[in-house]
């Protein structure tokens, strides 16, 4: 029963560290995402980076808002 529970808290531990892990993971590959956007951005990076700040506040549309600007180069090059 002891044996039982160590292998479950030891597979619980490794599940959270490989969540928080991911989660570092994937925010550094949309924060590189959105920097090469607004490098590609040319005139329109003010625009960008104003919407960026506008919703700075709002953390589900800021969210939502970086998720768009950080996949604009991927739909772009398919067009």
């Amino acid at each position: 029963m002891r044996l039982i529970r160590r292998v479950g808290n030891r597979i619980g531990n490794a599940a959270g560290m490989l969540c928080v892990f991911g989660a570092l993971v994937s925010c550094n590959q949309q924060d590189m995402a959105i920097k090469e956007t607004l490098r590609q951005a040319g005139d329109n990076r003010g625009e960008l980076e104003y919407v960026l700040e506008y919703y700075k506040d709002n953390a589900e549309k800021l969210a939502c808002a970086r998720f768009l600007i950080a996949n604009m180069p991927a739909n772009a090059k398919n067009n």
